[in-house]
């Protein structure tokens, strides 16, 4: 099963199949604009103006609303919600990158916390630029993504981190990086290996987005 979340205004989504939509805060607004059915709304709504609360009311069946003064972010429940509902979807987020930095880093960090890690590897964050995936460890295979020809990784505490079958390969622990290891490349029509022992890696596809070809 697949399961978009929709925060905030999205710079557009990765068009698939999605058996569920859910919309946070000003996201349920965005997404019954473009006509995207929603299973249900999420947030404090501290968002939205009265008018676009109203439209938020009329078209959607279901509204969980938070209280503004909470200890989570609107998202955080959201991707608590979606998981009790679909425990074993593959869950896509849009519209939560970008923006304030602050926000950002929190988003990003969100599925590496205890209670979302066994879920981590089915989420991800996807946005024009980035497409960012959760590793956990073993052996994971990193497919192309269209659109998305450039790789980096972040180790969050990954031990004995190798990559095979990129432009630049890490083939033993040794030559491991510090922290991030950006701007890595597919080999023609291979995927990607990577492989650690312990920890968790970020992996962030990416493109230059709009740049002149002048440039």
């Amino acid at each position: 099963m697949k399961v978009l979340i929709i925060a905030g205004r999205p710079d557009g989504i990765l068009y698939d199949h999605y058996e569920a939509i859910i919309g946070v805060d000003y996201g349920a607004y965005w997404a019954l604009q473009k006509k995207l059915p929603l299973k249900f709304a999420i947030g404090d709504f501290d968002s939205v103006s009265k008018r676009e609360m109203r439209a938020i009311q009329n078209l959607t069946h279901e509204i969980l609303r938070l209280p503004r003064e909470k200890d989570t972010t609107d998202l955080e429940e959201a991707l608590k919600e979606a998981l009790k509902r679909y425990p074993d979807a593959d869950i896509t987020i849009t519209g939560a990158l970008g923006g304030r930095m602050d926000h950002t880093l929190v988003n990003l960090y969100l599925p590496t916390r205890s209670e979302f890690m066994a879920a981590a590897p089915r989420i991800s964050f996807v946005d024009h630029q980035n497409v960012i995936k959760y590793l956990t460890p073993g052996l994971t295979n990193l497919p192309q993504l269209p659109g998305y020809p450039t790789i980096g990784f972040l180790r969050l505490g990954a031990e004995d981190f190798v990559l095979r079958d990129a432009t630049y390969e890490i083939k033993t622990p040794e030559e491991n990086f510090s922290d991030i290891y950006s701007s890595n490349s597919f080999v023609r029509d291979y995927d990607m290996q990577a492989k650690f022992s312990s920890g968790m890696v970020i992996a962030i596809y990416s493109n230059d987005g709009d740049r002149d070809d002048d440039d």
